[in-house]
């Protein structure tokens, strides 16, 4: 299981690194949670897709992601629980690269996982969904 999890996650940098927003948000299963320090959100497809277009410049000089999992918890036959700290790399030198730690609720569906929730950790500097 740790590997196919570290697939996704792998497929998921990707797609954020070549900007596949399509790609990216069809990783999501709908509605989707986002919980943050300002509440709790449920979103669909287009807020996805507008949330990455509106951080594409957030993520624009990213050259590297890698999902360091720190920990896997099984939720459910279908369900895991993934706490997930995002590595990044950048082309600009001057701009300092912070980790981002995530906590994911991920549901398997056939051979594959999707995001069910995210739990945004307090410090992230992106915009919240």
């Amino acid at each position: 299981m740790n590997k196919e999890i570290e697939f996704f996650f792998k497929e998921y940098a990707d797609a954020m690194l070549q900007k596949d927003y399509e790609k990216e948000a069809s990783m999501y299963e709908y509605p989707a949670a986002i919980f943050s320090d300002i509440g709790v959100r449920l979103v669909n497809k287009k807020d996805t897709l507008e949330f990455f277009k509106a951080n594409e410049d957030y993520y624009k000089n990213y050259t590297g992601a890698n999902a360091q999992l720190n920990r896997i918890t099984v939720l459910s036959p279908k369900q895991v629980m993934a706490d997930c700290v995002w590595h990044y790399t950048s082309s600009d030198e001057k701009v300092p690269v912070s980790p981002e730690a995530y906590i994911y609720i991920l549901s398997k569906l056939g051979n594959s996982y999707k995001i069910l929730g995210i739990l945004m950790m307090p410090g992230n500097e992106q915009e919240d969904m």
